[in-house]
């Protein structure tokens, strides 16, 4: 491969480092000033804070980001094992290949000066052991122990790992609220890219739609799929579904953003027509990954379809399964076509209050 390939083939890999660790209009820092610095400020829109050691290396970045004419990034020269900023400077803090330039007795404290300076996450990128024995085979560097790098994010917080070619991934979140959003944008783009069902998720408005709300919430309502309305406007239960909603939601003093509101079906269906069996069995493993992170404490099924996907019994009666409750209740569509029913309709929200 020669050198323009070379180059080439590192900015991709950059760049899908930063799509893993989604930072899209994000501050960040970067360790070590390279090429990654200027992908994230020209193709993710971050404000940019670059930083190495060596004011050779700065300048050298500089003149990089001043060719392409990128603005939105400083360049400092810092310790990285000794910030200078405030804890929680930056959004996302990203080390490319640089821990296993830092020396052993110091990584520690590398990544506790990461950690802090952060306010969602660290992203640690580097070598595995192929990777590192064909560059700095013949160096001075020593190759970083992965396990040694999981005790220490052990001892920080939650971490999730990823590979790509010859490098691991490792991004640790502060929080857990953190960690929960980043894992339902995962779910989310899943959902975007899922082609399996062959006239849904073409374009609006049958394209398909996420859920929504609280990622640590305690209450999850889980309905049928999205009408054509929903899609357009990208919001779950738009317009008169959605007043309903809302009106039960105030009286048990919770709003859309301290719920968590989604669908069996994340699809709209053509003409609005009934979603069929295969559409529900294909949408399955995402509404399971949604319950799975949201770890709700009661889930509430809406209609009849969602009352079957989770197999209830009785209408209005809270059920225990084994990680949460279940309290089955008329879709709120049931109550525009039955408006004298809506008090009464209310009056079953209060279980959820108590």
């Amino acid at each position: 491969m020669n050198v323009s390939n070379n180059n080439i083939n590192r900015h991709i890999l950059r760049k899908k480092v930063l799509e893993i660790s989604q930072v899209n209009n994000q501050t960040l820092l970067d360790i070590g000033a390279g090429p990654l610095a200027i992908i994230a400020a020209r193709d993710f829109n971050c404000k940019v804070t670059s930083i190495d050691i060596s004011k050779k290396e700065l300048d050298i970045a500089k003149e990089d980001a001043q060719k392409e004419g990128i603005d939105n990034i400083n360049f400092d020269l810092e310790d990285a094992t000794n910030l200078s900023y405030k804890n929680e400077t930056f959004d996302s803090v990203i080390s490319y290949c640089a821990l296993h330039h830092i020396p052993i007795n110091k990584r520690s404290k590398f990544i506790r000066e990461l950690f802090r300076v952060t306010k969602e996450k660290i992203v640690i990128v580097d070598l595995n052991e192929n990777g590192f024995n064909q560059i700095h085979s013949n160096d001075d560097y020593k190759r970083v122990d992965f396990n040694v790098l999981e005790n220490e994010l052990n001892l920080l917080y939650k971490y999730k790992t990823f590979k790509i070619e010859d490098k691991n991934i490792y991004i640790c979140f502060k929080f857990e609220k953190i960690k929960k959003q980043f894992e339902l944008a995962e779910i989310e783009k899943l959902v975007y890219n899922c082609r399996k069902c062959s006239e849904l998720n073409i374009e609006l408005p049958n394209t398909s739609l996420m859920g929504q709300g609280d990622p640590e919430a305690r209450l999850m309502f889980v309905a049928q799929n999205p009408c054509e309305l929903c899609t357009i406007e990208r919001k779950i239960f738009y317009k008169g579904s959605g007043e309903i909603l809302d009106k039960g939601l105030c009286r048990i003093n919770e709003n859309r953003s301290t719920v968590y509101i989604t669908n069996i079906c994340k699809c709209h269906t053509p003409n609005n027509r009934k979603i069929r069996k295969l559409e529900i069995d294909n949408c399955k493993p995402f509404l399971e990954k949604e319950i799975e992170t949201i770890k709700p404490e009661i889930v509430v099924p809406l209609g009849k379809k969602a009352f079957n996907w989770f197999e209830c019994i009785d209408w209005n009666k809270m059920i225990m399964r084994d990680d949460y409750k279940i309290y089955p209740m008329s879709h709120p569509a049931f109550i525009i076509r039955n408006s004298d029913l809506l008090d009464e309709y209310l009056e079953k929200w209060d279980v959820l209050k108590e």
